[in-house]
């Protein structure tokens, strides 16, 4: 293990100081001696799960003859309507490791070394809970960039084998009744609870994506946006009721200072920030009500102005419309019709004042707790190593950044 962290940190120190870029390992570079071809798939081959229920299954390397040490692997799903990737873990406690997921978690990245596992035989590497959307078939496809042994060595040749996965609805329960032993029989069908609502957090440029699935009349859901930075203000949640049909839909909020163009400046003295909505897969009308929680610093106040002066106004259908505004100190709270952009903005003519009070929750029974994935804003994972980013001597964004091309370069150019 020792020899694999050697090499990433003098690789690291070979990317960042001539600047180079190094070609992904396919399987045409030279193996190390000692380690074999091994085969990286999908356990079990072949999967079944009902629509709103999750099954697991692992991506494992077979005919492995020194352990795993370190690997850059992708597991996706061939057909992302069907289902998609509801939770994962990585088998074997990595010292380090990157994980990218997309938008509609339909596929996984990993970058891990410092992996401890079985020396021989099969060894599993990422451990899958898939969750069924639609009734249909998808495979199961692994794209394995370069892995290695613990002692730094790569495996070659490298073959891989997908899985399938096969989506079926639901089954139902039936109950029947007599009517009194009078040979008249009458039956029904119980109902089935539908899935729940279900809400992930994405981190993007400049924003956030809330991906909501099974977003149905009548129920809520909600999550913290972490910080989301709109000029002076900073938003730090989003609560939405929905109305309308069941859906799956996605919302990308995006900060910025000022007014976007082709959009006419909102009323007021001073827009301290505004946040876009941009809407996929389904309309925005499919949320009722939209709560904002944000906060704003007295500092970012224009001379003479206080946080009493501070609104929203949000905008639809071409104009802008003010909303009632609840303060608690310099943190606030907006409730909406609809979801739309909006501006926070300091505005000493408005006559609809901020009410002072205690922060008002709206997280009750059936509210923004309900449905959530423990996801808060940001999908990207990044574990293990020292406290500056995994290795000595190199911050965290550099040395993640430089990871991916250390590790290839390490295991596929020794």
């Amino acid at each position: 293990m020792q020899n694999l962290r050697k090499a990433v940190v003098c690789s690291l120190v070979a990317v960042l100081v001539a600047s180079v870029s190094v070609a992904p390992v396919t399987g045409a570079a030279s193996a190390a001696s000692g380690s074999g071809g091994v085969t990286v798939h999908a356990s079990p081959d072949a999967t079944d799960v009902a629509t709103g229920e999750t099954t697991t299954t692992a991506v494992v390397a077979s005919n492995v003859t020194a352990g795993v040490g370190a690997y850059n692997l992708t597991v996706a799903l061939s057909n992302a309507s069907v289902a998609r990737i509801a939770d994962y873990s990585l088998v074997g406690g990595p010292e380090g490791a990157s994980v990218e997921t997309n938008a509609d978690n339909s596929s996984l990245r990993v970058t891990a070394y410092g992996v401890d596992t079985d020396q021989n035989g099969t060894v599993e590497l990422v451990r899958l809970e898939l969750a069924g959307e639609t009734v249909g078939e998808s495979d199961v496809d692994i794209d394995v960039r370069v892995i290695g042994d613990e002692a730094g060595n790569e495996y070659e040749p490298v073959s891989v084998s997908a899985g399938t996965l096969s989506v079926s609805e639901r089954p139902r329960t039936t109950t029947t009744t007599s009517d009194g032993g009078s040979g008249r029989g009458g039956g029904g069908g119980a109902n089935v609870p539908p899935p729940p609502v279900q809400l992930s957090t994405e981190r993007t440029d400049g924003g956030v994506r809330l991906d909501v699935r099974n977003a149905r009349p009548g129920e809520s859901a909600g999550a913290s946006v972490a910080g989301l930075a709109a000029g002076d203000a900073t938003l730090e949640r989003v609560d939405l009721e929905f109305v309308g049909e069941t859906a799956h839909v996605v919302f990308e909020l995006t900060g910025a200072d000022g007014t976007p163009d082709g959009i006419t400046r909102p009323p007021g003295d001073a827009v301290l920030g505004h946040v876009a909505v941009a809407t996929r897969y389904a309309s925005a009308s499919v949320v009722g009500r939209a709560t904002y929680r944000f906060g704003v610093s007295a500092d970012a106040l224009p001379g003479g102005a206080t946080l009493d002066d501070v609104t929203v106004y949000r905008y639809a259908d071409g104009s802008w419309t003010e909303v009632r505004v609840v303060r608690d100190s310099n943190a606030f709270t907006a409730t909406t019709d609809r979801l739309s952009q909006f501006a926070v903005v300091v505005d000493r003519s408005s006559d609809n004042p901020v009410t002072s009070t205690a922060a008002t929750e709206t997280t009750g029974e059936g509210s923004a707790a309900t449905g959530t994935t423990g996801e808060e804003a940001g999908k990207t994972a990044n574990t293990g190593g020292d406290a500056e980013g995994g290795v000595p001597g190199f911050g965290g964004g550099v040395t993640l950044g430089a990871l991916v091309g250390g590790v290839l370069f390490a295991l596929g150019r020794r």
